[in-house]
């Protein structure tokens, strides 16, 4: 467990990466595009995390790629497949 006050964390930073077309199902979605580096207590690069979003589908999330780093290493995705009425 580290010792330091959050205040003295690296803090995650978040910018805007553009926008990009999704597939979800039939149709493709115009998604925002966000990027978000976290970092350990040792400032260390946590992860790095790209969302897409788009209002038109509840929860808003189309898509998500996490990459991890250090003890936690690994990659997850997610994609929404479909979403309204079956």
């Amino acid at each position: 467990m580290c010792d330091k006050k959050p205040a003295d964390h690296k803090q995650a930073e978040t910018k805007a990466a553009g926008e990009e077309e999704v597939a979800v199902g039939d149709k493709k979605l115009k998604c925002h595009v966000f990027e978000t580096t976290s970092y350990n207590c040792a400032g260390e690069k946590q992860s790095v995390s790209k969302i897409w979003y788009n209002t038109e589908v509840p929860g808003w999330a189309v898509r998500s790629d996490v990459e991890m780093f250090g003890q936690m290493k690994g990659t997850m995705k997610t994609v929404t497949l479909g979403y309204g009425k079956q």
